[in-house]
């Protein structure tokens, strides 16, 4: 049995690379994407037990590839924790678009630390096995 894989989706490289490091550490498989196209194409072939999703990104952004993600058949019942240095950003972006991310495990604020960002993926893991 391999190493769990978790998808790792951030614009910026050098957070991307923080977070994978982070997640390599504490023994898991990284699968990354640099933005949502990516994350949604990497997340149906690849069928990680978690996404760690960025939600403020260029072209598209977060809530997008949630939305998208979430109407898919093989990617729906995967947990997504995400992220965002901008809650302000977050909560008119919910508003303006009629999101309900009821189906997002976690959302953390940026800066935040790695262990509570890998304590949210594990949290959200095992409660994925559980059901």
């Amino acid at each position: 049995m391999g190493k769990t894989k978790i998808l790792i989706v951030d614009d910026e490289p050098d957070i991307r690379n923080l977070v994978k490091a982070r997640f390599e550490f504490s023994g898991y498989d990284c699968l990354t994407a640099k933005d949502g196209e990516e994350a949604i194409r990497i997340a149906t072939e690849g069928k990680p037990a978690a996404i760690v999703l960025d939600l403020i990104m260029p072209k598209m952004d977060g809530f997008e590839v949630y939305k998208v993600l979430k109407f898919n058949r093989a990617t729906k019942n995967i947990p997504i924790i995400a992220y965002t240095a901008h809650p302000g950003v977050v909560s008119e972006k919910i508003s303006q678009k009629r999101i309900e991310l009821v189906d997002i495990v976690d959302i953390l604020m940026k800066p935040f630390e790695a262990k509570v960002l890998v304590s949210a993926v594990e949290k959200a893991i095992g409660k994925l096995n559980k059901d």
